[in-house]
């Protein structure tokens, strides 16, 4: 017998958008540290005090300890990702299938046999692009682009002789 699954897609909608709501505060939490560890970085390597031949090692040092953090931070984000994603994949492989299975009628599906396995969904996650990459690619690509872009705020804040506090600033902006 064919059920309404209004209801039933009404709740799970509204189920998802807590789930999307919390880790988003989650990765934010991980931005938020790394954005610490970032400021303290600065403020220890002061890019802007001026000693001969200091500036060029300095910002060589800052931008590789930043480098190091910023490899750190992306790792543990791919890793809660994927782990999220897996996760995700699975409650809603046996959403989909339960829902089939109460409003289908005269149809007969074998749920048990259909369903993917966690090594199934972590092989999706590593082999099908994301935005154009595999998502190890994808989280590589935004490692480099945020290093390159704290690195550029560093020097555009060198470039107007601002202070370190105005840097911390111009990063976190």
């Amino acid at each position: 017998m064919a059920t309404d699954p209004t209801g039933a897609i009404v709740r799970h909608t509204i189920a998802l958008r807590r789930y999307q709501n919390g880790i988003a505060r989650e990765i934010e939490d991980l931005f938020r540290e790394a954005g610490h560890d970032l400021q303290t970085l600065l403020i220890r390597l002061n890019p802007t005090e001026v000693l001969s031949g200091w500036v060029p090692a300095r910002l060589r040092r800052l931008g590789d300890a930043a480098a190091e953090i910023l490899v750190q931070v992306y790792a543990d984000l791919a890793r809660f990702a994927a782990d999220r994603l897996v996760s995700l994949a699975e409650v809603e492989s046996e959403f989909a299938a339960r829902l089939l299975e109460r409003t289908a009628t005269g149809v007969s599906v074998d749920i048990q046999t259909k369903q993917l396995g966690i090594r199934q969904w972590r092989a999706i996650l590593q082999t099908d692009p994301i935005q154009g990459a595999p998502l190890k690619e994808w989280w590589a690509t935004q490692e480099r682009q945020t290093a390159f872009a704290f690195r550029r705020q560093v020097q555009l804040g060198m470039a107007n002789s601002e202070t370190t506090d105005q840097i911390v600033r111009r990063v976190r902006g």
